[in-house]
């Protein structure tokens, strides 16, 4: 099969509703050498289609100020967190893509930054929308997952258990091709569900090490205190921004809304509590890709701000069917809440995931949930820490 057929074959494959989960344990490196063995052709079609990574990461990489940037984070990455460094290794082992490509891949959120530093973003980055609803009998965390268009069809599953020397972990998340667990959505083995909203402040903390790194990191928490301590990841700090929404399905009276700020040698933090409300009115909180409950000096992007005008907008939910009604409007012709290529906006909304906190089951949905109101994957919340 030539490599024209091979990408043929794999794009009317994933044309209709479906998403592969591996299923691994070992090492850090043992895991990420089997995500590579198990995923190389789709981190390599994702490497070498994304007109992001061709027109912008690479060239970028192959400049002076580009290698010294990349040399800057990766030591950063090495002095806080060498496990996932093996990690990467593994999957670059295991996929045949070379390390470089894939620790670029994994600091592309400050790449685009630092290049868009002095001047004011042409096209909207990339960037979610989340709903919690919290009331006695129904706790919902809900969102959509907007990025690139081509994780629909190369993204992936990962449910896997990490014995090693820094400890163990447990977790299923939601991947994109050849980027780390974490900068999506997830649950791990102590009940902990999050979703991740990219936030993006003007500038990039060099020095520290990248979000997606952070992001990985979350995988270890046990509580929100643990994860604000692993946000701050203090002596080493983050290099960027993003927002972590946690709910428990052990301790589920409350949610969370975590904000984290670029800094060195701590990360900013800021924790947003979401308290029950009462069964005819559960507290409803809407939020996207700006900084809510800090104060960072942010780059501008149109798409969440119309997006939490247009929330706003719409009657309160009271169900699941109300909120995939909001996840799913496109009322704004530029900027809608469900996300579709266009000219002004390169991000989709690849997936819609429900998290049901009181039944315990994450539902996933592929296209505009509004009018395909019913999951295609249905997947539990609690998982067993001792086996997959």
């Amino acid at each position: 099969m030539t490599s024209m057929e091979e990408m043929q074959f794999n794009m009317a494959y994933r044309q209709s509703p479906s998403l592969p989960v591996l299923c691994t344990t070992g090492t850090h490196y043992d895991v990420g050498y089997n995500t590579g063995v198990t995923f190389s052709n789709n981190i390599r079609q994702y490497v070498n289609s994304s007109k992001r990574i061709c027109e912008k990461i690479k060239p970028y990489y192959d400049t002076q100020e580009g290698r010294e940037l990349y040399d800057i984070f990766l030591k950063a990455t090495e002095d806080s967190y060498p496990q996932y460094c093996r990690e990467l290794k593994g999957i670059s082992d295991g996929s045949g893509v070379p390390f470089e490509m894939l620790f670029l891949l994994n600091i592309s959120p400050e790449i685009r930054r630092h290049l868009e530093r002095d001047t004011t973003p042409k096209v909207e980055a990339d960037g979610c929308s989340d709903i919690f609803l919290n009331g006695p009998n129904l706790k919902l965390l809900v969102h959509n997952e907007d990025c690139d268009p081509l994780v629909k069809q190369y993204g992936y599953m990962l449910n896997t258990k990490i014995d090693d020397v820094e400890g163990k972990e447990r977790f299923l998340a939601f991947c994109y091709p050849g980027i780390f667990p974490g900068p999506a959505f997830a649950v791990n083995g102590d009940g902990l569900v999050i979703t991740i909203d990219g936030l993006y402040p003007k500038h990039v903390t060099l020095g520290a090490p990248p979000r997606y790194f952070v992001n990985r990191s979350l995988m270890r928490m046990t509580d929100i205190d643990s994860a604000e301590k692993l946000a701050r990841n203090a002596g080493h700090g983050m290099a960027f921004g993003f927002c972590a929404n946690i709910s428990s399905i052990r301790n589920t009276e409350e949610s969370w809304v975590l904000e984290i700020a670029p800094g060195h040698p701590n990360a900013g933090t800021q924790i947003h509590t979401i308290e029950e409300g009462t069964e005819l009115d559960p507290n409803y909180y809407f939020r996207c890709n700006s900084y809510k409950h800090s104060t960072v000096e942010e780059a501008t992007y149109h798409s969440s701000t119309h997006r939490m005008i247009r929330a706003q907008e719409l009657p309160a939910p009271k169900s699941l069917h109300d909120i995939l009604n909001i996840l799913g409007d496109t009322h704004h012709g530029l900027y809608p809440i469900f996300r579709t290529p266009r000219e002004t906006d390169r991000s989709e909304t690849v997936l819609t995931v429900s998290m049901n906190i009181l039944n315990k089951t994450m539902n996933l949905y592929q296209g505009n949930p509004k009018y395909k109101p019913y999951p295609f994957l249905s997947l539990p919340l609690e998982l067993d820490k001792d086996i997959i």
